[in-house]
């Protein structure tokens, strides 16, 4: 599946620095948390509380539980929604919201730290968590 993805997306701008699959972890793949493991060891990140899972399923936000690390959930387009973007644009407004609130209640089931209506919310997310802590003097 990477050999055919990574080109694609190459060609949009998106080259990650570490591609991670269970062949790489002796078949042991998501909600283990030893995919997320690798890519960290990999990038020298020691902290898993420093590490973000984001993810559109279930399985994504166990895996970053299990490895310590912020587990975020994508709703728009995500696996429980299970629909295209035309399928999802034909659903009247009330059939939209009704989904998403479906996904969102899966994501907070699975314990998930954030829950994002669509990518385009991470960078506010980010500048949010990385806000300097307030402190008293």
């Amino acid at each position: 599946m990477l050999n055919t993805f990574l080109p694609i997306a190459a060609k949009q701008g998106y080259r990650p620095a570490v591609n991670i699959t269970s062949e790489q972890t002796g078949g042991v793949g998501r909600p283990a948390p030893a995919m997320l493991a690798l890519a960290a060891e990999q990038l020298t990140v020691t902290d898993p509380t420093t590490v973000m899972k984001i993810g559109d399923s279930v399985n994504d936000i166990l895996e970053g539980n299990n490895a310590d690390a912020v587990s975020v959930g994508i709703i728009d387009g995500s696996n429980i929604m299970g629909l295209s973007e035309l399928a999802f644009n034909a659903l009247s407004p009330a059939e939209q919201a009704e989904r998403r609130a479906h996904v969102t209640a899966a994501y907070q089931r699975a314990g998930a730290d954030y829950i994002l209506q669509s990518m385009a919310e991470l960078p506010a997310l980010l500048d949010q968590i990385n806000q300097p802590v307030a402190t008293d003097h």
